[in-house]
């Protein structure tokens, strides 16, 4: 799913170019279907660092809603290798950047709504019509690009088809199959073996961004 399509307020746009949003605009986008894998995912340059993009994925009827805010005036933070000792410092040093801007303040960063939720949720969301809303609440313009379902690296195919399933192991369909989607890649992951089936990610020049 491009930007294409989508009814602005905001500004008219030209087929193939990032859309700016600038602050108190929202962009809705036309009424979709949603697929029945991946988590929406969408590309983002906040050059300037001050206010919040909150994004909004609602069901037609009004009964579902998810909102992930995206924290513009916030830097990533990156902790000193000697001060992670365990694992629960490492969730929560990655948990605390989830919604941060790293490089999108020079190029574009990708974020993601994250539609693993619990199964009952999640559910009511595969193959159902929604609305997908994007609203600047102060700060300056941001930039936005490539909103989609599933990873660019994925555009030819998921190798296994792999899925995403909150169930428990001993329940799960796709213990050995589990489809793990994150803004810098995607991977099929066996909770059996505790290992990757196979990993797809996509490399190019912005990854080299600040690097002599």
């Amino acid at each position: 799913m491009s930007l294409l399509g989508i009814n602005s307020q905001a500004q008219n746009y030209q087929p193939n170019y990032a859309l700016k949003l600038g602050a108190g605009e929202s962009i809705t986008h036309n009424r979709f279907v949603v697929p029945d894998w991946g988590n929406l995912r969408f590309d983002i340059h906040a050059p300037v660092a001050r206010g919040k993009l909150r994004v909004t994925l609602e069901t037609l009827d009004g009964k579902y809603k998810e909102t992930n805010e995206i924290y513009l005036a916030k830097e990533l933070q990156i902790p000193t290798p000697n001060g992670m000792t365990d694992v629960s410092q490492v969730t929560s040093a990655y948990l605390n950047n989830v919604n941060a801007v790293g490089f999108g303040r020079d190029g574009f960063e990708t974020f993601q709504m994250n539609l693993q939720t619990r199964n009952d949720i999640t559910k009511q969301y595969r193959g159902q019509p929604a609305i997908l809303r994007f609203e600047l609440e102060g700060g300056e313009p941001v930039y936005l690009d490539n909103v989609f379902f599933k990873s660019d690296s994925l555009n030819f195919g998921n190798p296994t088809e792999a899925r995403w399933d909150m169930n428990e192991p001993a329940q799960n369909p796709y213990q050995t199959n589990l489809l793990l989607e994150k803004p810098q890649y995607t991977s099929s992951h066996n909770a059996v073996t505790g290992l990757p089936n196979w990993v797809s990610w996509q490399v190019d020049n912005t990854w080299s961004l600040g690097v002599n």
